[in-house]
């Protein structure tokens, strides 16, 4: 590994990371990845109105009131001083332009820190594939919201890194791993923990790829649930349940 600059290392295997401009669950990816000392030689950053939505909502479910809610900076304060990483902005990272660009960086693997969904002219540009953090235990929890759902329908709460593909949820699985749920937690609390566990899964995953011991498992077959986004009306049943301690999967 040669030595970047700022303490950062650039990684034998070429990287490139795609998010929606400055998404929650990008920025813990990131951050996890510097940390380590995987820093992406490319940074496509989406800049739309589905990130201005995605990234208001989000903040919203979290909770950026409470004290306990700390996200780690912006993707560009993160960058701020490490040169040898390029970064670029484009409206919708399926388009041509994001596809050239890829195309001529020719990435080993392609990190997604929350992005709309992904067309397979940018999944064949990476040669071994494109990385998901999903915030839900796979196969069971697919789709959007999945930490909200799971506690309405009492599922395991958790995170799930694995190569996506044509499907919503459906790619090969690298690591899964449950969000243990206390009888005190707020939903919003569980949200933000799905999200800081699923920095940590990828950040997992880059690792073992750049030694070469990352493992892919296909997701078994079924009439697994796909869920859409969740209603205030639903968000308010969540607050209900908890708040009656009926969730049946509790830590404690």
């Amino acid at each position: 590994l040669d030595t970047m600059c700022q303490g950062q290392i650039r990684p034998k295997k070429q990287l490139a990371f795609m998010c929606l401009k400055d998404h929650p669950i990008a920025r813990y990816i990131l951050a996890e990845m510097l940390q380590r000392g995987f820093a992406p030689s490319l940074v496509i950053q989406e800049v739309s109105k589905i990130s201005e939505k995605q990234l208001g909502r989000c903040l919203e479910f979290m909770d950026t009131s409470d004290p306990d809610c700390t996200i780690p900076p912006t993707i560009a304060e993160q960058l701020c001083g490490i040169s040898e990483i390029e970064f670029m902005e484009v409206s919708n990272h399926n388009n041509e332009q994001c596809e050239q660009k890829l195309r001529e960086f020719d990435p080993e693997l392609v990190i997604l820190g929350r992005t709309r969904i992904i067309k397979d002219n940018i999944i064949s540009t990476a040669k071994t594939g494109c990385l998901n953090a999903h915030p839900g235990v796979l196969p069971e929890c697919r789709g959007s919201n999945t930490p909200l759902w799971a506690l309405l329908h009492d599922m395991p709460v958790g995170a799930t890194c694995h190569f996506i593909d044509v499907g919503i949820d459906t790619g090969d699985i690298c690591e899964v791993a449950e969000v243990p749920v206390s009888r005190h937690s707020s939903w919003r609390k569980t949200y933000r923990q799905t999200l800081e566990l699923g920095g940590q899964l990828m950040a997992n995953a880059v690792a073992m790829h750049q030694d070469g011991t990352l493992q892919r498992t296909k997701q078994p077959e079924g009439d697994f649930k796909c869920f859409s986004m969740i209603t205030p009306e639903e968000i308010q049943q969540v607050e209900e349940r908890l708040a009656r301690q009926e969730y049946k999967l509790y830590a404690d």
